[in-house]
C-alpha cells in the first residue's frame, strides 16, 4: 500500500477547491465524479473525457506522490474514504440520532476515563515548546486538525497540517531534531502504513491511536491512546468523527487558558 492512498482524497478536492482551471483540475474533477469506477478506467478514456494529454495524466499521478496511472488506480480502495460504509448499517434518522448518542457519550466517557487533565497539558506543553509542529493524519481526522491549526492563532501559534501527499511534502522530508511531529491514527492503519516510512524522519514524536500494536513503541517517543480498549477497527466511526473532535478541542482549551497572551 502506498502512504499517500491516506490521503488521496484532500489531494483531489485540494486541487477542485484551488480552482485554478489547468490540467490537474480538469484529470481530478473527472476522476472524482467517476471514483466509483476508477478501477475500470483506462488512460486513454481520462485523456479523451477530461480533454488532456498522456504527458499530463502522468505528471498528475506523479505530482500527486504515484509513478503512474496504474499505480494510481490501485490506490483507489475502501481506505481512502473516510467512513467505511461495508459496516454501516442504515436506519431511520430517529434510530439513528438515538443510537448515535448513546455511542458519542460513550465514546467521551471512555476518552475522559484514559486521556487526563495531566495527559492533555502534556501534549499542550509539547505543541507550546517545540518551534516548528506538524500535525499529520490521514483523510477523515484533517477536518478536526485543520480547525485545531486555526485555533491555536489565538495564541499566536502556528502549526502545520499535512494531510495528504506525505512522501512528496516538503516540509516532512526537511524535518530535523528541532521539529515535533504529531500523527493521529485513530483506528491505526495510518500509524501502521507510515510506521516505517516515519522512523526515518527526525524529530521529536507523538502518536495519538486508539490501536495499542507494540510496533509503535519503537517509532514515538510518546503515544497517547484515546480508549481503554484496543480499536483495530472503529467501525461505527464513532471515535474517527467525533473523537479526536472532541479531544483536540480539550487540547485547544488547555494550550489558549495556559499559553494565549494575557491583555
Amino acid at each position: 500500500m502506498n502512504i499517500n492512498n491516506f490521503g488521496l482524497l484532500n489531494t483531489l478536492f485540494g486541487i477542485i477547491n484551488n480552482g485554478e482551471q489547468d490540467n490537474d483540475y480538469a484529470v481530478a474533477a473527472f476522476l472524482l465524479r467517476n471514483i466509483d469506477r476508477v478501477k475500470d478506467l483506462s488512460v486513454n478514456e481520462v485523456i479523451d473525457q477530461a480533454y488532456t494529454t498522456r504527458s499530463a495524466v502522468r505528471r498528475f499521478c506523479q505530482r500527486i506522490g504515484y509513478d503512474n496511472f496504474s499505480q494510481f488506480k490501485q490506490s483507489i480502495t475502501q481506505i481512502i474514504f473516510p467512513s467505511n460504509l461495508t459496516y454501516r448499517q442504515f436506519s431511520t434518522i430517529h434510530d439513528y440520532r438515538k443510537q448515535r448518542s448513546f455511542e458519542i457519550q460513550t465514546m467521551v466517557d471512555d476518552i475522559n476515563t484514559v486521556m487526563t487533565d495531566e495527559q492533555i497539558g502534556e501534549i499542550a506543553t509539547l505543541l507550546h515548546q517545540y518551534e516548528r509542529v506538524i500535525l499529520v493524519c490521514a483523510n477523515n481526522s484533517s477536518g478536526d486538525l485543520v480547525r485545531f491549526q486555526q485555533e491555536l492563532l489565538f495564541a499566536n501559534k502556528i502549526v502545520s497540517v499535512v494531510s495528504d501527499s506525505y512522501t512528496a511534502n516538503n516540509s516532512l522530508n526537511a524535518v530535523d531534531e528541532e521539529t515535533l511531529l504529531l500523527l493521529v491514527s485513530t483506528s491505526g492503519t495510518f500509524a501502521l502504513e507510515a510506521n516505517q516510512w516515519l522512523q526515518s524522519l527526525h524529530g521529536h514524536k507523538i502518536l495519538i491511536t486508539g490501536n495499542t500494536n507494540p510496533r509503535f513503541k519503537q517509532t514515538y517517543d510518546q503515544i497517547y491512546w484515546i480508549s481503554q480498549q484496543h480499536i483495530e477497527n472503529d467501525f461505527s466511526g464513532v471515535y474517527g468523527k467525533y473523537g479526536m473532535t472532541y479531544l483536540f478541542d480539550l487540547i485547544a482549551e488547555y494550550y489558549l487558558f495556559q499559553f494565549m497572551p494575557k491583555k
